[in-house]
């Protein structure tokens, strides 16, 4: 369901996505920015979250520099057993996303692994394929990274590229502690940042600079609102996914990832069933929308096939939470045979 969304509430929400600022008194700080007051900027954030629109403000993460490692995950389930394995799937701390999709390959889930784990992420995705009864199940890792920006433009204008990934690099206590206290919702008062600063056990000053740091290493890919695209106007979605000769995938990358309706572009693995390099995540407020992306994005890469794997349902969607005792209960329940 679409909800009604104000002008000054679009200004807002295509502001907060961009980023929120890492100051102590930040809603001051975007207030002054739009031209209205810290109180304003409040109750309109509070009523979008209200409203479901806005999920929440808060760090995102590059798990990769985390020291996690990460995969999209295929698997083909029977349809009269998907939903639970969907339900198993989803059960994996390191799971924040998972669909139902128009393909035979019909169950897509993403999956982040800790730098401690014992099964790591192959054996993880196969211990889950067998809990979930699937027929088949692979890992699609992103061997390159084109663009990832899960912000939707309310005012027509384009969405952001990320930063580039890095590879992993161990994190210090100080920053492990900033890492779990920030990837929680930001509370909605004038001085957000000073609960997670006793969490941490730190001062504001403490907690900002580390966050700031972060930001700078690409640790952090931004601190930002996050939509519910779906209640924001944006219903329909669909993976088309590109099959292109090794030499061209690097050109058609860079092509993707400019076009706005892309949120996510990545190159992944083939395999003789799986002939499809270069995955763009496309969006627009209707399905008609989203294939004339997809007519555009053909002609502008011309590649050698592809498919178009459409959203029939989300089946699970949460902010995936990093350095948690949960990865260590789940495999400690594989252990002992009870997922």
């Amino acid at each position: 369901m679409t909800a009604t969304i104000e002008t000054a509430d679009r200004t807002l929400l295509d502001r907060v996505q961009a980023g929120v600022p890492l100051v102590e008194l930040p809603f001051a700080a975007l207030a002054a920015e739009l031209g209205t007051t810290e109180a304003d900027v409040l109750a309109r954030l509070a009523r979008l979250v209200e409203a479901r629109v806005l999920r929440q403000i808060g760090a995102i993460f590059d798990t990769r520099a985390c020291g996690y490692a990460s995969a999209l995950v295929a698997a083909r389930v029977a349809p009269d057993a998907l939903e639970g394995a969907a339900a198993v799937v989803s059960a994996h701390p390191g799971v924040s996303h998972c669909y139902e999709r128009d393909h035979a390959w019909n169950l897509w889930f993403t999956l982040a692994v800790p730098p401690a784990s014992r099964l790591g992420l192959e054996e993880t995705v196969a211990r889950l394929g067998a809990a979930a009864a699937a027929e088949s199940i692979r890992a699609l890792p992103a061997l390159r990274t084109f663009k990832i920006a899960a912000r939707f433009a309310l005012d027509d204008g384009e969405g952001a590229s990320a930063s580039p990934r890095l590879a992993p690099a161990p994190l210090s206590d100080d920053e492990i502690a900033v890492v779990r206290v920030l990837q929680k919702p930001l509370a909605l008062v004038e001085e957000p940042f000073a609960a997670p600063a006793r969490e941490a056990g730190m001062s504001q000053a403490e907690i900002l600079a580390c966050a700031k740091a972060l930001l700078d290493r690409g640790v952090m890919r931004r601190f930002a609102g996050l939509l519910d695209h779906r209640r924001a106007g944006f219903g329909a979605n669909v993976m088309a996914a590109w099959a292109l000769s090794a030499e061209r995938i690097e050109a058609a990358g860079a092509r993707v990832a400019a076009f706005p309706a892309v949120t996510h572009c990545y190159e992944r693995p083939v395999s003789v069933d799986w002939p499809f390099a270069l995955f763009s995540m496309i969006h627009g407020k209707r399905r008609d929308e989203c294939l004339a992306v997809v007519d555009a994005v053909r002609a502008a890469i011309r590649p050698d096939g592809g498919a178009l794997l459409w959203t029939l349902r989300e089946l699970k969607k949460s902010r995936l939470q990093l350095f948690t005792p949960d990865y260590e209960a789940w495999e400690a329940s594989v252990a002992e045979g009870r997922p």
